[in-house]
């Protein structure tokens, strides 16, 4: 369907500077992106409600008392896999911990805003170290202030080698990770979406609390501690190229840690292995474009919007990439995606296993 519409000039001089850069192909790819993104926006609070029926809103975490005129911080201790040894670890959470109201757990899928796995790697690294520092578990508070703060600056690193590279919009390293120009709002997201928090009722929420990585508790009177669990304490210390090697390495994931983090979904966290196997299942029956992935998916969750659709999909896709599970292809405009030899080892592995 085409649409004519009038764009001031001051407007068509700004796109014509955003192409110039070559973060996109062509004007479609940017109006067609800006759309997405915008529906998004405005049907944030729909999303929520349609997912989580009885929990609407994300949990606010609140705003950090932080000084405006900010020292530089040494980020390279707060990320180091160097002597993380002797820290103490939480048993996983539940089920109970974290199935959401008047849904199923076994049937649930990672939320679509997780969108990569690194920003869930540098949080836990950044736990890590502060379990080692003090000896035992953290404040959910201390750790929420501390690491979203350090991940922006690691993240605002990234985002200028982004830029030396000139890596496309989906191929930025620094996607997720708490740089957007109003700091806070930006590191709310991170901490919510990506690291780890306490619903009301009890519930954890945040991709290292769904991921099994870290657990939350809380004795008498005490602040809410988070604690890193074996399984998390041993995809934290596994070597990563950016973390460990250069801020200039090809890759966000080693494939130590790719291979960990899927076999750990397989064994723990159904909640990633629904979006991983139902794509997977959709692209290995030769259905690769988008829009045929999201009629595929509307048939298995009807219950979902289309722009809920989209929000898991494009989720879903991004950490598969990452994981090296998939692979984009583009023609033109039209974009498409295929299984690499992981992809099907990991699809027929898990069809055995129902059989």
């Amino acid at each position: 369907m085409k649409y004519v519409i009038d764009i001031s000039k001051s407007l068509i001089d700004k796109v014509r500077h955003i192409l110039a850069k070559g973060e996109y192909d062509n004007l479609s790819e940017l109006i067609i992106t800006a759309l997405e993104n915008q529906i998004i926006l405005e049907e944030g609070e729909k999303i929520q409600e349609d997912l989580f029926s009885t929990v609407v809103k994300v949990p606010k975490v609140g705003k950090f008392n932080t000084p405006k005129e900010k020292k530089p911080m040494d980020l390279s201790k707060w990320i180091s896999k160097e002597n993380l040894n002797n820290i103490k670890t939480y048993p996983m959470p539940t089920v109970n911990d974290l199935e959401y109201p008047d849904t199923t757990y076994s049937d649930s899928w990672l939320w679509g805003q997780v969108n990569r796995v690194f920003p869930v790697k540098v949080g836990l690294r950044i736990l890590g170290n502060m379990q080692q520092k003090n000896s035992d578990y953290i404040p959910l508070r201390d750790f929420q202030e501390r690491a979203s703060e350090l991940a922006r600056g690691f993240g605002l690193q990234i985002q200028r080698i982004d830029a030396e590279l000139k890596r496309k919009r989906n191929e930025r390293f620094s996607t997720a990770l708490p740089i957007g120009r109003k700091e806070d709002k930006a590191m709310q997201r991170y901490i919510s979406h990506f690291l780890a928090t306490k619903r009301v009722g009890g519930i954890l929420d945040g991709a290292m609390s769904r991921l099994k990585f870290v657990n939350i508790k809380k004795k008498n009177e005490s602040p809410n501690m988070i604690g890193i669990t074996e399984e998390g304490l041993q995809f934290m210390k596994l070597r990563n190229p950016l973390l460990d090697e250069s801020l200039y390495s090809d890759k966000t994931l080693s494939e130590e840690e790719a291979d960990f983090y899927i076999e750990h979904v397989i064994k723990n966290v159904p909640e990633e292995l629904n979006p991983i196997y139902q794509i997977l299942s959709i692209i290995n029956k030769g259905i690769s474009s988008v829009s045929g992935i999201d009629i595929e998916l509307k048939d298995i969750k009807n219950e979902w919007t289309d722009v809920m659709v989209a929000t898991q999909r494009s989720g879903s896709l991004g950490r598969m990439i990452e994981l090296g599970l998939l692979t984009k292809l583009k023609d033109g405009i039209k974009v498409a995606y295929a299984l690499t030899e992981k992809g099907k080892e990991l699809i027929n592995r898990v069809k055995d296993s129902n059989n």
